[in-house]
């Protein structure tokens, strides 16, 4: 009954998709990123998804035991630890984990990598800095701005693995990483991939387990949901990916809007 629940809803939703795909959703995502995206396809932000994913499936044995990986060895436990250390930031504790930090790095990596943007010299006017006109950059191919991407979400991740202050685990200090930097230079944006991250996690949610059954359960108090949460890599992350966003900015004289940055942060 469950399997058939959830062949029928993900039935449904991918009609409506396609319905909006094409009517009208295709030319207007194609004039939306046309100047920014290569062929209109966020291909450093899938590609950093594609990589964690790949990290859990493979190292953590998520292909083999989906809902309960293998999370011991790749805890930063210690700085005398360094295989912790360095794959902390990428390993996660749970399928729900992963689906979590995943959704949220699809929804805000759009927003920032579009605000980094790939092909930026066509926006028509002057531009005189090589951050914005990748033609005199080093960093000059479509290419090379893509891995860009993707480098810049793992050098996060690895920052907070290092600076966590106690045991820790999981991409999130990389995705607030990416939430900082696009509520810095694209605010609005930013408060619409809070609405979308939210429905892809509550759509992983419908179809995984479509039916929710409530139980009481008898034992010992124990910590609350939030105890476990690395609050202070999430933290860094963010301060790391809002002060690359200022930077970007004052690199390509562009304005920071203070009061819609402080709400889309709110």
């Amino acid at each position: 009954m469950v399997a058939l629940t959830a062949v029928v809803l993900a039935a449904v939703l991918a009609g409506v998709g396609w319905l909006v795909w094409t009517n009208g959703g295709a030319e207007h995502w194609r004039e939306l990123t046309d100047d920014r995206f290569v062929y209109g396809v966020p291909w450093g932000t899938l590609l950093a998804v594609a990589l964690v994913t790949a990290f859990y499936l493979f190292a953590q044995r998520g292909l083999w035991s989906w809902y309960d990986p293998l999370t011991l060895p790749f805890v930063s436990w210690s700085w005398f630890y360094p295989v912790g250390v360095l794959t902390s930031g990428f390993a996660h504790g749970s399928a729900g984990h992963i689906v979590s930090n995943m959704t949220g790095a699809l929804a805000f990596g759009v927003v920032a990598e579009y605000a980094w943007g790939h092909y930026p010299q066509r926006r028509g006017h002057t531009i005189r800095d090589s951050l914005l006109a990748p033609q005199e950059s080093r960093f000059s191919s479509p290419g090379a701005r893509i891995l860009l991407v993707t480098a810049a979400m793992f050098a996060v991740a690895l920052l907070t693995g290092i600076f966590s202050l106690g045991p820790g685990l999981g991409f999130s200090g990389a995705v607030f990483g990416i939430a900082g930097f696009a509520i810095v230079t694209k605010p609005r944006a930013a408060i619409a991939a809070v609405v979308a991250s939210s429905a892809l996690s509550t759509l992983y949610q419908a179809l995984a387990d479509p039916v929710v059954r409530g139980t009481v359960s008898v034992g010992s108090p124990s910590p609350p949901t939030w105890a476990n949460i690395a609050f202070q890599a999430h933290m860094l992350g963010f301060v790391v990916g809002a002060m690359a966003g200022i930077a970007l900015l004052w690199a390509r004289r562009d304005e920071l809007a203070s009061v819609t940055v402080f709400f889309a942060t709110l």
